[in-house]
């Protein structure tokens, strides 16, 4: 026993590059797992009094209804352009991009869903939609009740501060 605390004290070096190396890789496996399950997160909507709030993997943003200043409902898949900061696998997209009509911007969005919400606000465009078509329509019924009140017009949208290129590509 005698012999093992002395060739510890001679190595002391070692045992700190072995544990730091320990500890190193402990830590890359803990943001590695948090990453990955990130991604497998759901896009949703919160619908709130004041605000609605979006959760999806690379963001949960809130939202108060009196800063929209546009939003629209496409049926179309989005001209994503290029991620700048995302998480992308073949289900979701979620993070920063940036395309021609947009500078960088907020897409959160399932890769087979073909319809989206685009909305701005404080100068931000956001993209998102849900897991289905008909979520989508769902979703942009309720933000079209909660920014306008019971009864909107049918086809009245707030006019835009910026409007995209054509983004329905």
């Amino acid at each position: 026993m005698k012999t093992l605390f002395e060739a510890i004290k001679k190595n002391k070096t070692i045992i700190i590059v072995i544990g730091s190396l320990t500890i190193l890789a402990a830590i890359l496996i803990v943001v590695s797992v948090t990453v990955l399950n990130n991604l497998n997160k759901p896009i949703s909507i919160e619908f709130l009094e004041e605000s609605f709030i979006i959760h999806a993997p690379y963001e949960t943003r809130e939202v108060k209804y009196s800063t929209v200043e546009m939003y629209e409902f496409k049926a179309a898949y989005p001209n994503v352009g290029v991620a700048v900061d995302a998480q992308v696998n073949n289900r979701v997209m979620s993070g920063i991009f940036q395309n021609e009509g947009f500078d960088p911007y907020k897409l959160h969005i399932y890769s087979n869903t073909e319809a989206y919400i685009y909305f701005y606000y404080r100068g931000q465009a956001v993209v998102f939609n849900l897991s289905s078509v008909k979520e989508t329509r769902e979703c942009y019924a309720q933000l079209r009740e909660r920014i306008f009140g019971e009864n909107p017009e049918p086809d009245m949208t707030l006019s835009p501060t910026i409007k995209p290129e054509d983004s329905q590509s």
